[in-house]
């Protein structure tokens, strides 16, 4: 299962997720990894450190 979510108001929140099972990979796209994400795509899919 994947879950994408978005936070378009500018200011952090809060989520949870219910009834998620095994292993949990967060990856954070924003300003400063934006760039680097799109152009190498699987490695940030993958978790790669940029």
């Amino acid at each position: 299962m994947r879950v994408i979510l978005a936070n378009l108001t500018g200011e952090p929140q809060q989520v949870t997720i219910w009834n998620l099972s095994g292993s949990v990979r967060v990856c954070r796209l924003d300003e400063t990894n934006a760039q680097k994400a799109m152009v190498a795509l699987e490695t940030f899919r993958g978790g790669g450190n940029f």
